[in-house]
């Protein structure tokens, strides 16, 4: 069994605090070896050494010499108090020093450095996350558990029009409209029931942590609704689960988009009325063909029933042909008219196929005017699309107008436009490419055909191919435009569109030239 006096020796051995005991005059009479570790020296080096002496005065602190030379003399119990000298081979530290009188002057020093350092990391931590937070222009706001808000910065107040004492410890269903309410939103809103919003919250909440920003409307506290975007994530501190959202106002931004759609509805507009001005020459020799049938047929009507010629059948036979070319007549009219107006169009199973001939004929005049061939592969069967005829047909119009338009341009004796459709993708898409042997387009401007404004032309207003896109995308296909492949000064545009579900019969290709 070990002597009580051994005993209190390994005990103070192995304490991991440094303890020094010194007599009257601050000599040293007992070091233990966390002591020595820590100030780097031997115990037989410091035996009866001055305190303040050891290591050339490393200890040698007004603050401490008060403590032990007044204090401790004067009646004082017991001293604690932080120093921070430099040691040698460690650097600076932060110790804790524990002075008691006894028999001997005892003083128990902790090494805090460390536990400083992580303090001091946390405060300045602290101070970076409160700057933020009162600097950022989004309002951030955390809850807990019950939609209780815990934490309100400078950017909600401005936000939402209350204060930080208004806002804290009120549930967070105050920022939601009325529109928003239910019978569990309106209980708790008003305290009646404490569990409710848990049970609301935990349904709404999870569907957009941790999603992008989403817009939802806020009320702000005059009462009024706005348009905000809101992204929501959870963590947990010492009270358990909380809830942090960061909001933004974007009424201004909601405004800005408005005036930009509304600005480019116009340019919409005009360049609709713009394109329907074009085609006005091929249109008028379009309708004409219908209206002179027409005159005709009822012109050989007319004589008919003079002369007391034909049968009733006949009679009726030249009527319905003359009903038939004017409703063809009726129609060119109207898709001219939807084209211009822009109106929403209804869509409808079509033979993309027939479309494209339709657009063919209706600039025959145009092209063979200026001597372009045409070369065709259009198949034999028909492709059946689900979409808006006007709006495909003026993506189509477009393009070969485009084309025209180079061609034109490039003054080269071989003037052509080449058309193809094709399955792809395993019969889920058709593609249309339209090739042309005209100027082609400079590569720095490829990137930016599609943008809206720009254009290449000097008479364009660069809504053509940006509205082309636009229908051909909300259609479910894609538009773009690449170099000529055999050809490198031309140019083909591609488009694609998905097949309707009962398009699957595999068709043949036919070719044929058109002067």
């Amino acid at each position: 069994m070990m002597r009580p006096a051994a005993t209190a020796e390994a005990i103070v051995d192995a304490l991991r605090q440094g303890l020094v005991a010194l007599d009257a005059s601050q000599r040293v009479v007992m070091a233990n070896p966390a002591f020595c570790e820590m100030f780097q020296t031997d115990p037989t080096a410091i035996q009866g050494k001055s305190l303040f002496a050891i290591h050339d005065g490393v200890l040698d602190i007004p603050e401490l010499r008060i403590v032990l030379e007044d204090s401790l003399p004067s009646g004082m119990p017991s001293a604690e108090l932080e120093i921070r000298p430099t040691l040698p081979h460690v650097g600076k530290r932060v110790l804790r020093v524990r002075a008691r009188r006894l028999h001997h002057v005892l003083l128990v020093i902790d090494d805090i450095t460390e536990r400083e350092r992580q303090a001091e990391a946390l405060r300045g931590s602290e101070a970076r996350a409160r700057a933020i937070l009162n600097a950022t222009a989004d309002g951030i706001i955390t809850t807990d558990l019950h939609g209780v808000i815990t934490m309100w910065n400078p950017a909600a107040e401005r936000i939402f029009g209350y204060t930080t004492d208004e806002a804290l410890g009120r549930k967070v269903t105050m920022l939601m409209p009325s529109s928003q309410d239910s019978p569990q939103k309106s209980a708790i809103e008003h305290g009646d029931d404490h569990g409710g919003f848990i049970a609301w919250f935990r349904d709404a909440v999870p569907r957009i942590i941790g999603q992008t920003a989403r817009e939802v409307v806020g009320r702000r506290k005059d009462g009024t609704r706005f348009a905000l975007e809101l992204a929501v994530s959870q963590f947990y501190d010492e009270k358990g689960l909380r809830f942090v959202g960061i909001v933004r106002d974007i009424t201004q931004r909601r405004h800005a988009d408005d005036d930009e759609r509304q600005r480019l509805a116009e340019l919409v507009r005009v360049h609709r009325v713009s394109l329907v001005s074009e085609l006005g020459v091929s249109l008028a020799h379009e309708v004409s063909q219908p209206l002179a049938a027409i005159v005709n047929t009822l012109g050989a009507c007319a004589r008919n029933i003079r002369e007391g010629k034909g049968t009733k059948k006949d009679l009726l036979h030249l009527v319905n042909r003359a009903i038939n070319e004017s409703l063809r007549a009726s129609e060119i009219v109207r898709n001219l008219r939807e084209m211009a107006r822009g109106r929403p169009l209804q869509r409808q199973d079509l033979d993309l196929r027939a479309l494209i001939e339709r657009v063919i004929h209706l600039i025959a005049r145009h092209r063979e005017r200026h001597h372009i061939g045409l070369r065709l592969a259009l198949g034999d069967e028909p492709l059946q699309i689900h979409g808006s005829a006007v709006e495909l047909e003026q993506v189509i119009l477009n393009i070969l107008q485009n084309a025209i338009e180079s061609i034109l341009e490039s003054r080269r004796s071989h003037r052509e436009i080449a058309i193809s459709l094709s399955k792809i993708a395993d019969d889920k898409l058709v593609e249309v490419a339209v090739r042309d042997t005209g100027v082609g387009i400079p590569s720095s401007s490829m990137e930016r055909l599609f943008e809206p404004l720009f254009t290449t032309k000097p008479s364009g207003i660069g809504m053509g191919l940006a509205i082309s896109r636009s229908i051909v995308e909300a259609h479910g296909g894609r538009l773009w435009v690449a170099p000529g492949e055999h050809n490198p000064g031309a140019t083909t545009v591609r488009l694609t569109v998905p097949l309707a579900p009962q398009t699957t019969r595999p068709g043949r290709t036919r070719r044929r030239n058109v002067a």
